[in-house]
C-alpha cells in the first residue's frame, strides 16, 4: 500500500533499538509528518522535493525531516552537493504502520490527514494506471466495492480478516523480492489497496449537506 497504513500490524519497536510506541506516536503525530512519512515509505526524496510535492515551505519540511531522523523514523540514504550546500535524501527506516491502540492515540486531525493522504495517493495511482492502460491489462486484476450491513461482531471479524490479508500480501511481496534477486526476473510494479470504513447514518449524512 502507498502512503501511511492505519490499524495494521505494528512493526517491532522493542528489543532492537527502535522506538517504543509512545515515541512512534509522537514522531508522526503531526499532519505534515504523516505526509512526509507517506512519501518516504515508498521512495527516497529530499526536503526540496518534498516541499514541492506537499506545497510546504522548504525550511518547515527540512525541520520535520530532521525531527523524524532524530527519532529514527527516517534515514539519510545519500547526499549530493548543490550550489555549495549538501542536499540530503531521506527514506523511511521503518513503515509507518499503526496498530489499533497507536491509531487511537493520534490526534483526530492527524488521523484524518493520514486517511485523506492515503486515499489521495491511491486515487492518483489508479488514475495513472487507467490512463496507461495497465489497470485492466491483466484478467486477474482485482477491483471490488461491497456495501455491507454489520453488527459489532461482524465488523470486528471483517476488520481482522483485512489485517490477515495484508499480512499475507506482505509475505508474498517479501518472497517475490527474494526470487527476483536470484532469478533476475523483471519485477511487476503493483499497488494493493484495502480499506473498510463505517458509513454515516442517513441522519448524520444529511447533517453534512
Amino acid at each position: 500500500m502507498s502512503g501511511v497504513e492505519q490499524r495494521k500490524q505494528s512493526p517491532n519497536r522493542s528489543g532492537d533499538g527502535r522506538q517504543g510506541m509512545s515515541d512512534f506516536v509522537a514522531a508522526v503525530n503531526h499532519p505534515l509528518r504523516v505526509q512526509i512519512m507517506g512519501v518516504l515509505t515508498t521512495r527516497e526524496a529530499s526536503p526540496v522535493q518534498l516541499s514541492r510535492e506537499l506545497g510546504e515551505e522548504k525550511g518547515v519540511v527540512a525541520y520535520h525531516c530532521r525531527k523524524l531522523e532524530e527519532l529514527r523514523m527516517i534515514e539519510i540514504v545519500h547526499e549530493r552537493p548543490v550550489r555549495g550546500a549538501i542536499e540530503h535524501f531521506y527514506k523511511a527506516s521503518q513503515r509507518a504502520w499503526f496498530d489499533e491502540e497507536e491509531w487511537m492515540q493520534l490526534d483526530p486531525q492527524v488521523r484524518s490527514v493520514a486517511s485523506a493522504w492515503t486515499l489521495d495517493v491511491l486515487g492518483r495511482e489508479a488514475s495513472v494506471a487507467l490512463n496507461a492502460g495497465t489497470f485492466d491489462r491483466r484478467g486477474d486484476r482485482h477491483l471490488s466495492r461491497v456495501p455491507m450491513v454489520l453488527d459489532e461482531q461482524g465488523w470486528r471479524a471483517v476488520s481482522e480478516l483485512l489485517d490477515q490479508t495484508l499480512d499475507a500480501v506482505l509475505e508474498h511481496q517479501a518472497n517475490a523480492a527474494e526470487r527476483i534477486a536470484s532469478t533476475g526476473e523483471v519485477p511487476i510494479r503493483a499497488v494493493v489497496g484495502m480499506f473498510g470504513f463505517e458509513m454515516p447514518t442517513a441522519e448524520n449524512a444529511s447533517d453534512t449537506d
